[in-house]
């Protein structure tokens, strides 16, 4: 195993919602624990966003969130082919859940999934 020198975990998850039928993105620059202690302990840090199945995700969308994220600029790319390449898997493979916890910023400059489901 490689060593990750992490200078911020992140949480990114994609949830089937079957009553809206739509696809939900989760978000949220305090990873590293549960989605549900995340909610609890810090609600305000969580992004939320939709995806209408008739257009699926657009890359605006992901850039949204990446910024919501707070993440710096040169990062903003990376975050957003992250999240677009996320959602392709998510469809690709008709998941109802996908979720990177934690998605790490490393003190590089890279952005790493340390943990998936």
């Amino acid at each position: 195993e490689e060593t990750v020198n992490i200078a911020q975990e992140l949480y990114l998850g994609f949830v089937l919602d079957r009553k809206a039928e739509r696809v939900m993105i989760v978000a949220s620059a305090a990873g590293g624990m549960e989605i549900e202690e995340i909610a609890e302990r810090q609600p305000d840090s969580i992004i939320r966003a939709t995806v209408d199945p008739g257009v699926g995700m657009q890359q605006f969308q992901a850039r949204e969130i990446a910024f919501g994220l707070g993440l710096e600029s040169n990062l903003i790319g990376k975050a957003t082919e992250t999240i677009m390449g996320c959602y392709q898997v998510f469809r690709d493979y008709d998941a109802s859940m996908l979720e990177i916890n934690p998605l790490v910023v490393t003190r590089d400059g890279n952005l790493v999934a340390l943990d998936a489901k």
